[in-house]
C-alpha cells in the first residue's frame, strides 16, 4: 500500500481491489501505518468503508499515538474502542486508551463493564496506574 499513498483515493481503491488474494482489513491498515499524512489514511479508511471492529482490530501493530489520532480523526471515542481491545496485549490496550482519554475513571468503568476477562482487565488497569 505504500505505493498508492499519494494516489487519488478512488484509483488506490481500484488497485487494492485487484490484489489477489484480497487484502484483509488488517493487512490494509498495516500497509497504511507508515503513511506520512494521517489525513490520507482517514480518507482511505472511510472510502473502504471498514467497520469499527476491522479498524480497531487492524491497529494493534500501530504506534499508540498514531492509532489514537486516527481513531479520533474518525470520530471514534474510548466508549467505542474499549470493548474491541480486550484481545490485545494489556500494555498496548492501556497505551492506546491512555492516549485517547485523560479520564481514567471512564476507562476503568468501561473496561469493567465490557471485558469478560477480569484478570486481564485488572492487568491493563495496573498498567495505567
Amino acid at each position: 500500500l505504500k505505493a498508492v499513498e499519494r494516489w487519488p483515493t478512488d484509483k488506490a481503491i481500484e488497485l487494492i481491489e485487484l490484489v489477489k488474494p484480497p487484502l484483509s482489513p488488517t493487512d490494509m491498515l498495516n500497509g497504511m501505518q507508515d503513511w506520512k499524512r494521517l489525513g490520507d489514511v482517514v480518507k482511505m479508511v472511510k472510502a473502504l468503508k471498514l467497520g469499527l471492529d476491522e479498524i480497531v482490530g487492524g491497529m494493534e501493530t500501530w504506534g499508540m499515538v498514531a492509532a489514537a489520532k486516527l481513531l479520533c480523526d474518525l470520530e471514534l471515542h474510548v466508549v467505542h474502542v474499549v470493548p474491541r481491545v480486550e484481545g490485545w496485549d494489556a500494555g498496548k490496550s492501556a497505551g492506546l486508551l491512555s492516549v485517547m482519554s485523560a479520564d481514567m475513571t471512564e476507562v476503568k468503568e468501561l473496561t469493567e463493564a465490557h471485558w469478560k476477562d477480569t484478570e486481564k482487565a485488572k492487568s491493563m488497569m495496573q498498567t495505567l496506574a
